[in-house]
């Protein structure tokens, strides 16, 4: 198996990750916030959030990587790819929300 694919999955893996920590983060956060338990729930909340930051970085380097080999095309002819666009909005969207 070579490594672009093995990253290619790894990929796959963080943004999986970075969803599913995500939605865990945002019932375990609402839940106790509306019973006024949330002091209680704060290190279950720092288990997900340090979850949702390792997949942030692995999406981040995983992408750098697929796009430095080509495999993510980003441009067709000098025009930006709608592969490429989508990935970028992904990313921009995804690091806007957690910066935000």
């Amino acid at each position: 198996m070579e490594i672009i694919t093995v990253v290619a999955i790894l990929f796959s893996v963080f943004v999986s990750l970075g969803v599913g920590a995500s939605t865990l983060a945002v019932s375990e956060f609402f839940m106790p916030l509306a019973m006024a338990l949330l002091i209680k729930e704060r290190g279950m909340l720092g288990v997900v959030y340090t979850v949702l930051r390792v997949a942030m970085i692995g999406i981040l380097l995983t992408a750098i990587v697929l796009v430095w080999q080509g495999v993510m095309p980003l441009a067709i002819a000098g025009n930006i790819s709608a592969f490429g666009a989508m990935c970028f909005t992904m990313l921009a969207i995804l690091y806007g929300n957690a910066l935000s």
